[in-house]
């Protein structure tokens, strides 16, 4: 069998395929951190779980081209051994749990054992140190195996090479939807060495402190609504606030994260030192939610950038200018972006944390399968030449994009920015009060 940290041809183009794919997915991947990547030496990444397979996609956005990154994943994805086969030749080895049998535990010896095996020869691991996911945008409880692997591999390379952790925090605009925003942090390495000799001399205690270590790396690193009772209620306000925020476009991305970072610090802070606090942010949130049904608002979706009325007008003459490009994009794109959506629901997905990796997996398959079909089909209808078949594969996709993000994307904005000068000049009070319930909400919250 070869070894699963080896770099295939076939491998490395599919790599960059499917790393294009993901970059398409979002419509801006921001990354902060990169000048923490160890440029040599075994390193793990340890990125908080949230968004199933494009958790892991997000790490080969930084991840090193020379090198392998090897994954863990859950072990009931490989019963079936075609599957198998193909999760080992997407470098992902199986990580059994108690809920897959207690005898079956056993088996992460030999997972454990190439684990090192790749961090001996230089290469990457990406473990997921909550263990489970969730779409709660909290750091949970941290498991143990990350560091039993790490601990494990520093013992048997030795003082040779130091065994680093690096912390990833992950920060998605939407979990689910296409053309949303992708925050990737990564902080400072843990290194496995200076715990090594506490390890040796007692295991309990060695683990737990570079798992505190580790956690409190990952909530500098992400938004952490670390709430239980009140959830549901600061994720509302968290999102009125940030949502806000970001269609008015007042911060750049790294900016909006940090906004976005102390906005769910500044709610937590309530629930620990001023608890009182909460039953206002009930009265002010459901006072928000009242006022958007009043209006016919979409709570989350009316915000919208301030637009002089020159620019309305000189916008909505691009706009139908560029009509007939968008309308070309959308035909042509149509299918491959909707067959996913049918793919998902005939496969019995449910779980929402699970639909982007769908929608992203099956446009892998989708999209140039239908920019094949169509080329085929429109150079046949025509009778256009070989050549043009070649061109109309990249012309498809240049122009779903723009019709995606230079058409639609920013038309959605500017009907919006026209509804809210429409708003603000027919419900003058109304939107007052909108508003100012949002910055009673911020004034709360010290933001």
């Amino acid at each position: 069998m070869s070894r699963i940290y080896d770099l295939p041809f076939l491998y490395r183009i599919g790599k960059k395929y499917v790393v294009f794919i993901y970059k398409n997915y979002y419509n801006k991947i921001t990354i902060t951190g990169t000048e923490n990547i160890p440029e040599t030496g075994p390193v793990i990444f340890a990125p908080n779980h949230l968004n199933a397979l494009m958790d892991d996609m997000a790490v080969l956005m930084f991840a090193s081209k020379k090198h392998s990154t090897v994954y863990l994943g859950r072990a009931d994805m490989f019963k079936k051994p075609l599957v198998a086969r193909f999760l080992r030749f997407a470098k992902i080895m199986p990580a059994f749990r108690i809920r897959d049998g207690y005898e079956n535990l056993k088996k992460n010896t030999e997972t454990f054992d190439e684990s090192a095996e790749v961090l001996k020869n230089g290469h990457a691991l990406c473990i997921m140190p909550e263990g489970n996911q969730e779409l709660e945008r909290k750091v949970r409880p941290l498991v143990k195996g990350i560091f039993r692997i790490a601990f494990t591999a520093q013992n048997e390379i030795g003082e040779a090479k130091n065994v680093t952790i690096l912390p990833v925090g992950l920060d998605y605009e939407h979990f689910i939807r296409f053309g949303k925003n992708l925050t990737i942090n990564i902080g400072k390495p843990i290194n496995v060495s200076d715990y090594i000799n506490d390890f040796n001399e007692n295991q309990a205690k060695a683990i737990n402190e570079i798992k505190d270590k580790l956690k409190f790396e990952l909530n500098e690193l992400t938004v952490n609504l670390d709430t239980v009772e009140n959830y549901e209620l600061f994720e509302l306000v968290f999102n009125i606030i940030t949502s806000k925020a970001a269609a008015e476009k007042i911060y750049n991305a790294t900016d909006l994260f940090k906004f976005r970072k102390q906005t769910a610090k500044s709610l937590i802070n309530i629930e620990k030192h001023s608890p009182e606090k909460i039953t206002k942010l009930k009265d002010l949130s459901n006072s928000y939610l009242k006022s958007c049904e009043q209006l016919k608002l979409n709570p989350l979706k009316w915000f919208a950038q301030q637009i002089k009325l020159k620019d309305l007008f000189f916008k909505g003459i691009y706009f139908t200018i560029c009509s007939p490009l968008f309308f070309c994009g959308l035909i042509l794109n149509i299918l491959p972006f909707t067959l996913p959506l049918y793919i998902r629901k005939i496969v019995g997905i449910k779980f929402p944390g699970f639909f982007s990796t769908v929608y992203y997996g099956a446009g892998i398959i989708t999209f140039p399968l239908f920019y094949i079909l169509q080329s085929i089909l429109l150079t046949t209808l025509f009778h256009w030449s070989w050549w043009i078949f070649i061109v109309l594969i990249p012309l498809q996709y240049f122009l779903g994009k723009f019709a995606f993000f230079a058409w639609y994307r920013r038309f959605n904005e500017y009907i919006k920015a026209v509804k809210l000068k429409s708003l603000k000049q027919k419900n003058q009070i109304n939107y007052n009060r909108l508003i100012s319930i949002i910055e009673d909400l911020k004034d709360s919250l010290s933001i």
